[in-house]
Order: C-alpha cells, then sequence, then structure tokens
C-alpha cells in the first residue's frame, strides 16, 4: 500500500474520531420510553376498557326453560383492544342472533374446559356464551348483548367486551374474534 493511501484512510479515521468527540450529545430516550409514552387514543382505549362491570339495568328476558318472564340484573365490561373484532362484524352477528335466530334458544353446552359455547361467528367476530351447563337465552337476548357491546365498547372500529346477565353466577356473553 503507498504512503498517500495510508496517509488519507489516517486522516479520513482522525476527522471521525474528532466529529464523534466534539458532537454534543443530545438527551436521547431510549426506544422503549418513546414508545411507552401513552396517546390520546391510548388513554381513550384504557376508559373504555375499565375492567369493573358496569351495571346496565334490571332487564326482562324469557326464561327458555319455563317460558316465563324473569327480570334480572345485566352488565357488561369492554375488552376491546387492537386485537378486538370490527365493530362491522360485531353487528352482522348481532343482527343474525336478534334476527334469523331470534326464538331459537341460545345455551352453554360444553360441559368441561371453559365452560363456554361459541354460537355463531362470521368475519372476525363471534360470540359465545359462558356459564352453568345447559343454561341459555334465546338468542334474541345475545343479539342485543352484541349490539350493546358495539355501541358501547367501540375504539377505533373495533369492539370486544362481555355482558352479564343473572345474579350470583351471571351467564356470560362475549364478544370477540373466532
Amino acid at each position: 500500500m503507498s504512503t498517500s493511501k495510508i496517509t488519507i484512510l489516517l486522516f479520513s479515521f482522525l476527522a471521525f474520531v474528532l466529529l464523534t468527540l466534539t458532537h454534543p450529545v443530545e438527551d436521547q430516550q431510549s426506544e422503549s420510553q418513546t414508545l411507552a409514552t401513552p396517546t390520546e387514543e391510548d388513554l381513550a382505549a384504557l376508559a373504555i376498557n375499565d375492567p369493573t362491570p358496569k351495571f346496565f339495568a334490571n332487564i326482562t328476558i324469557m326464561d327458555p326453560v319455563t317460558s316465563k318472564n324473569v327480570t334480572t340484573q345485566a352488565s357488561y365490561i369492554c375488552d376491546t383492544t387492537s386485537g378486538s373484532p370490527s365493530v362491522h362484524w360485531l353487528r352482522e352477528i348481532s343482527g343474525r342472533l336478534r334476527g334469523e335466530f331470534h326464538n331459537r334458544g341460545c345455551k352453554q353446552t360444553n360441559q368441561f374446559g371453559s365452560h363456554c359455547t361459541k354460537l355463531i361467528a362470521m368475519g372476525d367476530a363471534a360470540a359465545s356464551i359462558c356459564g352453568e351447563y345447559f343454561r341459555g337465552f334465546i338468542c334474541d337476548v345475545v343479539g342485543f348483548a352484541g349490539f350493546w357491546i358495539a355501541d358501547h365498547c367501540a375504539w377505533n372500529g373495533l369492539a370486544g367486551g362481555r355482558f352479564y346477565v343473572g345474579e350470583g353466577q351471571p351467564m356470560k356473553l362475549a364478544f370477540h374474534k373466532p
């Protein structure tokens, strides 16, 4: 290697070192700190996703076993995240439950494990009923609950949540991805 090439490389290296040492260091936040700063959307999602059950009202439903009207408490919890189903598909399955399956029985038929039964799935949304084995409601009630979750838990076009019906050991109607 010639002396001129070595000299140029040496001066280039010295220039790089000099620039690096004299460049002012800015107050840099780590990437994890930058990503952890909540945005207004994040704060809105947190407000929606309060894990405390929200009392809805006393509702009157027909008990499919006795065919009598029963007044019971209902509450809900929003579980909307970026992984929740779209409001569109949640409204579609709710409309189908209230329309096509209106008077049919939606029952929990899973005796083991999760004690949840998936009732319907369309697009990226599903509705499940969880709780006591072989207990349930007419599907119109599940559809109503789906519309309620879609209307009250929506965030960025997505919605997910749980609707509880009954007292003591309430039945849970869950709206989630299939």
